[in-house]
This record gives C-alpha cells, sequence and structure tokens, in this order.
C-alpha cells in the first residue's frame, strides 16, 4: 500500500493516482515505483538531454534578434 501524498505547496495529505490539492489547488501527480527510482518523469526540463538547453536558447537568442532588427 502507497502511504499518502504531501502536497508541496501547503503540506495537506492528497490521496489518489492523479490529482489537483483541493486545499491550495496544486496540480502534480504520483509517481509510480518506476519513476520514484529514476527521479521523476525527466526532472525539471522535461526530459531533454542537457546539451539541448543551450541549442535553444541560442535559437530564441537568434529569432528575437532576426526579429528586432
Amino acid at each position: 500500500m502507497t502511504r499518502p501524498m504531501k502536497c508541496p505547496n501547503c503540506g495537506r495529505e492528497i490521496k489518489g493516482p492523479a490529482v489537483n490539492c483541493p486545499r491550495c489547488g496544486g496540480v502534480f501527480a504520483r509517481l509510480g515505483p518506476e519513476e520514484e527510482r529514476r527521479g521523476g518523469r525527466g526532472g525539471g526540463n522535461g526530459g531533454w538531454p542537457p546539451e539541448v538547453l543551450p541549442l535553444l536558447v541560442a535559437a530564441l537568442a537568434a529569432v528575437a534578434w532576426l526579429l528586432l532588427r
């Protein structure tokens, strides 16, 4: 049996597989055992490899430069 999860925003115990916190409206999902072992679904960057972030920043800077020329 899984233990109740606490809302990261307000600390209220939440039961259910994927829910919104009824107190503060925080949105989150309970992770399964495989995701917990891997550290979640890709961490905080949506699962992209770390090499993608500098490329994305460079592409956005190039688009902004072209638009502001």
